[in-house]
């Protein structure tokens, strides 16, 4: 269907086209120990959401470099964040 990239800061973020147009913003009460298991479950959220949607291409920029080499394959030790993602 397209591309979109989603911002992703803590439990929230906005989604955009590829062309920077607002699709929809969104957060998510949670309880959780730290930031990275709260972007784990931010980058969970936006996958499935692009999948529902129908974006075979997307881009998710966040804070925390833990999640991103986690989504990037570069593997974690970390059991409980790998249970989210």
């Amino acid at each position: 269907m397209g591309s979109v990239k989603i911002n992703v800061a803590g439990i929230g973020g906005i989604i955009r086209d590829n062309n920077s147009n607002f699709i929809q913003a969104f957060s998510k009460p949670v309880h959780c120990g730290n930031n990275n298991q709260t972007e784990a479950i931010a980058a969970r959220f936006t996958f499935q959401w692009s999948l529902a949607e129908g974006f075979d291409n997307v881009t998710v920029e966040m804070d925390s470099l833990i999640i991103i080499n986690m989504l990037n394959n570069n593997s974690s030790d970390n059991l409980n964040l790998k249970r989210v993602i």
